[in-house]
């Protein structure tokens, strides 16, 4: 069965942990294109990995930049352990307005999209600097870092 995802941080092309998508043994993927959330969300950096982060605050921030992927079940299961679900973050449906597809991809310009986010989350971290469109290597200065260490929100303080 294919699960369409909506990527927005260290999986995107070009970023940290895009080999997760490539790199499955099993998994089998298509790069439907690119596209941003429909409705805001903020978007920040935080903890001491430099780890992006979509708040569970729809109306609030950007539409958030990123890339849909048609994924098979072993990948998305694989994108589950990553992000740590159930239980780190959560996943939802949510509508993405496709801005550039992928050559020779035919599909609706608005998809519903499966999407990682993160409901439980300190205080601080809505008052943190909200991106569009992340990427690892950005101005900002805040490179991702890898996470393996990290196991609860109690991880996450103010960097």
């Amino acid at each position: 069965m294919a699960h369409r995802v909506f990527v927005y941080g260290t999986l995107k092309q070009g970023q940290p942990n895009h080999h997760v998508i490539t790199g499955c043994k099993e998994g089998k993927y298509t790069l439907l294109g690119q596209g941003r959330t429909v409705s805001k969300w903020p978007l920040v950096i935080a903890s001491p990995f430099n780890i992006p982060f979509l708040l569970d605050i729809e109306g609030e921030g950007h539409n958030i930049v990123g890339e849909v992927y048609e994924v098979n079940d072993a990948l998305f299961a694989d994108l589950d352990v990553l992000e740590g679900y159930p239980g780190y973050y959560d996943r939802r449906p949510i509508s993405i307005k496709l801005e550039k597809k992928t050559e020779g991809v035919e599909c609706a310009d608005v998809l519903d999209c499966w999407l990682y986010i993160i409901n439980t989350y300190k205080p601080f971290m809505r008052d943190l600097e909200k991106y569009e469109n992340y990427d690892s290597f950005g101005s900002h200065g805040k490179p991702y870092l890898s996470s393996d260490d990290l196991n609860s929100l109690d991880d996450i303080h103010p960097v």
